[in-house]
């Protein structure tokens, strides 16, 4: 939310995915969702998916869930 961007790491934009040969997305989750911070970035490439511009590629979505300990 507001840690600052780590300068290592590659930052990529929705449009820029149609270029890649396949991605693998990572996020922690909280209470079943998402980071906050994913939705948006996933949602703006609906157009993409539309277009069968995404299609074919192999993804990988890893998520990070832990349980409340008693």
């Amino acid at each position: 939310m507001s840690a600052p961007p780590k300068s290592d790491a590659p930052i990529i934009t929705p449009d820029e995915l149609a270029e890649a040969d396949g991605f693998i997305f990572g996020f922690p989750t909280r209470f079943g969702m998402m980071a906050a911070q994913f939705k948006p970035f996933l949602d703006a490439t609906g157009g993409q998916w539309r277009a069968q511009q995404l299609a074919g590629k192999p993804a990988d979505p890893k998520v990070a869930v832990k349980k409340q300990q008693p």
